[in-house]
């Protein structure tokens, strides 16, 4: 776990990007009855009987820190496909030495893989160009392509598609549009130790300006340690919130400012 926090908290390095990848199963499902166009006043109307039209497979490759993605629909993930979509990922990162690779622990996401599918100095040249490693077992949350996986769902995949052809068309114009946004992930878990309770109960809150916090984060001195106590004091909801002074009561802890305080 900390090897993946570690990854995530270095900056951007065009020379070994920090990339994230996985996979999704989508359900291909059509309509039997022609679907009722959508009017003024009038949403578009379905029938309740579908037709199972085969499954697909989105693979996705993420760079938090640029908000670069590449994604590919397929009908598998086979060791085939696996290869073919790292290559596709080697000449997307260009001026990458090492791709840093973060993937869960499937079998077919190792360098066997490339070795089964290309001849031996071609799978070898494309193994060097990935440095990869593993979120753990039953942790593979920890991985931030879930994350974008879990956009391109809500956006997308909530609704009836019924061809691999449609799915690709539909995800690739939301990707171009992600991309062009450069839609990032800042993450939020370090491997910071948490505060003590004397740590929080004897914390300098005289030291921070709490008018920044209409900023935005990334301009906020001191983060992680505005984190590591509003994290602390959430979970635990300790009594010594009542030592905070007034406008960061009433302004920097909203959420948390009713149970818990004794002012």
């Amino acid at each position: 776990m900390e090897d993946l926090l570690h990854l995530y908290s270095l900056p951007d390095d065009e020379k070994r990007p920090v990339v994230c990848f996985d996979e999704l199963p989508v359900q291909l499902v059509g309509d039997v009855v022609a679907p009722l166009e959508m009017k003024a006043d009038k949403p578009t109307r379905f029938d309740y009987e579908y037709e199972r039209e085969g499954t697909a497979c989105l693979l996705v490759a993420f760079e938090p820190v640029t908000g670069k993605r590449l994604v590919e629909t397929s009908k598998q993930r086979t060791k085939a496909d696996y290869c073919r979509f790292q290559q596709r990922v080697a000449e997307a990162w260009p001026k990458a030495e090492k791709i840093v690779l973060v993937q869960d622990n499937l079998n077919t996401h190792n360098a066997s893989s490339f070795y089964e599918n290309l001849p031996p100095a071609d799978a070898f040249a494309l193994a060097q160009r990935f440095e990869m490693h593993y979120t753990p077992k039953k942790g593979s949350w920890l991985n931030i392509a879930e994350l974008e996986l879990s956009a391109l769902s809500r956006i997308c995949l909530s609704r009836r598609i019924g061809s691999i052809k449609e799915l690709d068309r539909e995800i690739q114009a939301i990707v171009k549009e992600r991309n062009k946004l450069k839609i990032k992930v800042e993450w939020q878990f370090s491997t910071e130790p948490p505060l003590s309770e004397g740590e929080v109960k004897n914390f300098d809150y005289s030291a921070l300006d709490f008018q920044l916090i209409s900023r935005p984060l990334s301009t906020v001195p001191s983060l992680s340690l505005f984190q590591r106590l509003r994290a602390k004091i959430i979970k635990h909801r300790i009594p010594s919130f009542s030592v905070m002074p007034g406008p960061m009561k009433k302004s920097f802890w909203p959420s948390i400012s009713g149970s818990g305080s004794r002012a």
